[in-house]
C-alpha cells in the first residue's frame, strides 16, 4: 500500500484511506446518503441520472472500480464514429458538410487570420510597395 501523503511544510497529513475515498467517489455517496436522508426530492433531482440508471451511493465504488480497471486494460481507447459521448449518439458516423439549398457548400467560419509564410508576407509586402511606385525600400530610403 501506498504510505500516508506528507506536504513539505508537515502541516498537512492525508491518510490513504482519504485518497482512496476520493479516487472512487466516497466523498460521493456520503453525501448521497445524506441528502437522501434529509430531503428526498433534492436528491431525486440532484442524483436523478444516478438513480435513472440504477446506481446508488453503495455501488459507486464498485464503478469506479470498474471504470479504473477498463482503463488499465486499455487506455488509449478510441470512441467510434458514431459515439457522441456522456449525452447520446449520432444516428449516422461524421457528418459531412451538406450543400445549401443553391448547392454551394459553405465553409466553415473562421474569424482569426491563417498564418503566411515569410516569403508569402515578403511578396505582399513587395506587391504594396509596387502598387504605390517604389521599386525597393533602399531606393526609397537613398532618394530622401
Amino acid at each position: 500500500m501506498v504510505a500516508d501523503f506528507e506536504s513539505p511544510n508537515a502541516s498537512l497529513t492525508l491518510p490513504t484511506q482519504t485518497h482512496r475515498k476520493y479516487i472512487f467517489a466516497g466523498h460521493i455517496g456520503d453525501y448521497m446518503k445524506s441528502l437522501s436522508e434529509e430531503n428526498e426530492e433534492a436528491y431525486n433531482t440532484q442524483f436523478k441520472r444516478y438513480v435513472d440508471a440504477g446506481l446508488t451511493a453503495d455501488k459507486l465504488e464498485a464503478l469506479y472500480t470498474k471504470a479504473h480497471a477498463a482503463i488499465r486494460a486499455n487506455p488509449t481507447l478510441k470512441r467510434a464514429d458514431s459515439e457522441l459521448g456522456y449525452f447520446a449518439t449520432r444516428s449516422k458516423s461524421n457528418p459531412k458538410p451538406v450543400a445549401g439549398k443553391d448547392g454551394v457548400i459553405v465553409p466553415a467560419k473562421r474569424f482569426n487570420r491563417t498564418k503566411i509564410s515569410l516569403s508569402q508576407r515578403q511578396a505582399r509586402i513587395t506587391q504594396k510597395l509596387t502598387k504605390r511606385g517604389i521599386t525597393s525600400l533602399k531606393a526609397k530610403a537613398a532618394a530622401q
